[in-house]
């Protein structure tokens, strides 16, 4: 994940010519999240689409699906 955070930032830098700024900076200059942070949202836009049925037959296939009743 840090390579990853890395390469993003140089990229940034590149872009923007920006050899000062923090890598928080520049990623609300560029109004964007870490890669990290995008695949994670995909995860989870992704689980929630398996739960209720929003996705292929292939990736409904791929899961199972377990209710467990939970008493808080």
């Amino acid at each position: 994940m840090e390579d990853i955070n890395k390469l993003q930032e140089r990229s940034l830098r590149m872009i923007y010519e920006d050899n000062l700024s923090s890598f928080e900076e520049l990623l609300e200059k560029d109004k964007f999240f870490t890669v990290h942070q995008n695949n994670l949202k995909q995860l989870v836009i992704e689980t929630y689409k398996v739960v209720h049925g929003l996705t292929s037959d292939l990736l409904k296939d791929t899961f199972t699906l377990c209710s467990r009743d939970i008493n808080l």
